[in-house]
């Protein structure tokens, strides 16, 4: 939930009390009653197309664009506005769940595993120098071979009047049963709430990256290669 505190925060307006989100996000956003922004005249139709958008971050010469339900709230920088807001939501909406592994599970001693937002399934072997970072779901029967890295950030980068502002990855890792990740590969977490996904069966090969909020299928055979 965003609140009238959480804009008030950063875009230092004076909002009712009743002012709420449920959701902070992109233009194609799927959730009802989403906070979003616009930094051109071209973005107009498709937030006023999607029914889901409830409030827009925009500038004053573009407001009087809006559909008629769509809540305007003013900012000379939009983007900077948005993404600021966004990493404050999510960051401050971020929980700490204690890392469970299955007594079955086969980790090597030289691996590292974060104690809190990690979930291993049954009979997973995971091989020398892996590195499991928090928000990665891992099925049941899987191999992550050497030096893989799983639950990194990637740069998901906005220029602003203030520099870069990297976003927030609040999306996870979800692997599902019977996959096999190769030595050296590096598998980034979701971004904007969408999960990074590698669906069951799945051979990823040695040295792949593969980046945010990537969904891969059944079955697949990936073989050394960034996907994006």
């Amino acid at each position: 939930m965003i609140t009238y505190k959480h804009i008030n925060e950063i875009i230092k307006h004076e909002f009712p009390e009743n002012i709420s989100f449920n959701n902070i996000g992109l233009v194609g956003c799927s959730e009802k009653n989403t906070l979003t922004y616009c930094i051109d005249q071209k973005y107009i139709h498709p937030i006023n197309s999607n029914k889901n958008i409830t409030g827009v971050i925009i500038q004053e010469k573009l407001k009087a664009k809006l559909r008629n339900d769509i809540l305007p709230i003013l900012a000379d920088e939009p983007q900077l506005a948005f993404f600021k807001l966004y990493n404050h939501v999510h960051m401050s909406l971020y929980k700490k769940i204690k890392t469970k592994i299955d007594r079955t599970a086969i980790i090597h001693k030289s691996s590292s595993i974060a104690e809190h937002n990690v979930i291993i399934g049954k009979n997973v072997t995971i091989e020398p120098n892996v590195s499991i970072l928090p928000d990665v779901v891992i099925g049941d029967n899987c191999v992550i071979k050497a030096n893989a890295v799983l639950g990194v950030d990637d740069v998901e980068a906005k220029m602003t009047s203030e520099g870069l502002i990297n976003v927030f990855h609040n999306g996870k890792i979800i692997i599902q049963e019977n996959v096999s990740i190769g030595a050296n590969t590096t598998i980034v977490k979701g971004v904007y709430g969408q999960d990074t996904i590698i669906n069951q069966g799945t051979f990823v090969s040695n040295n792949c990256h593969i980046g945010h909020s990537v969904q891969i299928g059944k079955y697949c055979l990936i073989l050394t290669c960034f996907i994006c």
